[in-house]
C-alpha cells in the first residue's frame, strides 16, 4: 500500500518542484495531496489519511510548526518533515521539540529529501508491521474463541469476512489489496487445512456508502479472476470484532454449499436467491429424466445433464442416485437397452446401426452391454422375439 504524502509550501513553484523532483513511487508514496498554509493543510488531513508530512516553516496565516503542533492531538499522527531557510534554523530545531521527524534547509537538495523521505518510510513500515501482526492476533482471537481485546485504538475498526477454497492464495490477495488501495482497509490471511483460507478485510469506518463501495471493489475483483481461485464464500456484510465468531462460522455453513453449485463466488444472499429459484428435487430429477429420454442416442455424460438442470455434478449424482436408487449411468443404460430391445424386435436395422442409434459408437461394447443387461446377444435376442 502507498504512502500518502502531504507538501505544504505558500509558493507554488517550490511545491511543484518538490513534487516532481523526487521519484515518489520508488518509495512507495504518492503526493495525495498539496496546501499553501497550514489550515488548508488541516482541512487536507481530514480528508486523506496522510502519512508523511512535508511542511515550508515560514508560511502565512499558520506556520509549520504551528501545523506540527496541530498534528500532535490527531490519534493517528503523520511523520513531518520540515523546511527551513537559514533564518529559520532555530525554529527548524524548535519542530524537533514537537515530534518533527527531521528537518532540511534551503536551498533544497533532492538528494538529501528522498533519503530523508526513505528514513520515515521506513520507520513507518516497521510501525505497521508491528500494528499489522497486534491486529492479526486480535482478530484471530476474536473469530476462534471470542477473546475481545482493541489494541491501538481498533474499537471503530470494522471487517468483511470470507473463507476461501483456493491454490493460489497469493494472487488473490494481491487482487484484493490492488482493489482496496484507496480505501485504507487492511487484508488478514488465516491458513486452514487442504488449501482452505480465512481472509479479513479491515476498513476503519462506519461510512454505510464507502463500505458498500468497497465491498463492490472487493466482489468485482474477485469475479475478475475466477479462474485463480476454487471457491470463495463472502460475508454479506462489514461486522465488528464482537461479531467475527458468529460471522465465520456463517461462512463455515456456506462453504459446505461448495459441492452443491458451481458458483464460485457464495454470498448468503446468493444461496437463499439459488434456493428460492430451484423447485423441488423431484422436479429437477424429471427434467434430468427428460433430457435423458430425448438424448439417450447422443454422447452425453452427467456433467451435461447437471449443467442442463444447473446442479453442480456431485451434487446431481447424488440427488439422482438418492432419488432413482441407482446412478446415472446405470439408468441411462437402461433406457438405451430398453431401446435397443425395441428396435430389434421392429425394425430391421443391423446391430451395427442399432448400436449407433442408441448412443453407442462401439458394435462391441454396446453387445458386451446388452449381454449383460438381457443374458444374450442382440442376435439372439432378436430371433428369439421375432419368432
Amino acid at each position: 500500500m502507498l504512502l500518502h504524502v502531504l507538501l505544504v509550501d505558500d509558493e507554488p513553484l517550490i511545491l511543484k518542484s518538490v513534487e516532481h523532483s523526487v521519484d515518489w513511487e520508488k518509495l512507495g508514496c504518492k503526493v495525495a495531496a498539496k496546501a499553501s498554509n497550514g489550515r488548508q493543510a488541516m482541512e487536507c488531513m481530514s480528508d486523506y489519511e496522510i502519512d508523511i508530512l512535508i511542511t515550508d516553516i515560514s508560511m502565512p496565516k499558520s506556520s509549520g510548526i504551528d501545523l506540527i503542533k496541530e498534528t500532535q492531538r490527531m490519534e493517528e499522527k503523520p511523520l513531518s518533515i520540515l523546511i527551513s531557510g537559514y533564518d529559520d534554523f532555530e525554529y527548524a530545531r524548535e519542530g524537533l521539540k514537537y515530534n518533527a521527524f527531521d528537518y532540511i534547509l534551503k536551498p533544497i537538495d533532492y538528494d538529501e529529501l528522498e533519503q530523508c523521505v526513505e528514513k520515515a518510510v521506513q520507520q513507518l513500515r516497521v510501525k505497521r508491521q508491528e500494528l499489522y501482526d497486534v491486529k492479526k492476533n486480535m482478530i484471530y482471537e476474536a473469530f476462534t474463541n471470542g477473546h475481545i481485546h482493541h489494541p491501538y485504538n481498533t474499537s471503530s475498526s470494522v471487517y468483511l469476512p470470507m473463507e476461501m477454497h483456493a491454490d493460489d492464495e497469493m494472487k488473490m490477495l494481491e487482487t484484493l489489496n490492488d482493489r482496496i488501495g484507496d480505501f485504507s482497509a487492511n487484508t488478514y490471511l488465516f491458513s486452514q487445512k487442504n488449501n482452505y483460507y480465512i481472509v479479513m478485510i479491515e476498513c476503519d469506518s462506519f461510512d454505510t456508502e464507502r463500505l458498500t463501495k468497497l465491498k463492490e471493489q472487493v466482489m468485482n475483483g474477485l469475479k475478475e479472476m475466477t479462474d485463480d481461485y476454487q471457491t470463495i464464500v463472502l460475508y454479506d456484510e462489514f461486522v465488528r470484532l464482537e461479531e467475527l465468531k458468529d460471522a465465520v462460522k456463517q461462512n463455515a455453513k456456506l462453504m459446505e454449499m461448495e459441492k452443491f453449485t458451481d458458483e464460485k463466488l457464495i454470498t448468503k444472499s446468493y444461496m437463499e436467491e439459488f434456493y428460492k429459484n430451484k423447485q423441488s428435487i423431484a422436479y429437477l430429477i424429471d427434467q434430468a429424466l427428460e433430457f435423458m429420454e430425448n438424448h439417450f442416442d447422443q454422447d452425453i455424460g452427467n456433467e451435461e445433464v447437471a449443467a442442463k438442470i444447473g446442479l453442480s455434478v456431485s451434487y446431481f449424482s447424488c440427488i439422482f442416485k438418492k432419488a432413482m436408487n441407482m446412478t446415472f449411468l446405470e439408468y441411462l443404460t437402461d433406457i438405451r437397452i430398453q431401446y435397443a430391445c425395441q428396435f430389434l424386435i421392429e425394425s430391421d436395422w443391423k446391430t451395427y446401426q442399432i448400436a449407433n442409434k442408441v448412443g453407442y459408437v462401439d458394435q462391441r461394447y454396446f453387445s458386451q452391454v446388452f449381454k449383460k443387461k438381457v443374458g444374450m446377444t442382440p442376435t439372439e435376442y432378436r430371433k428369439k422375439h421375432q419368432k
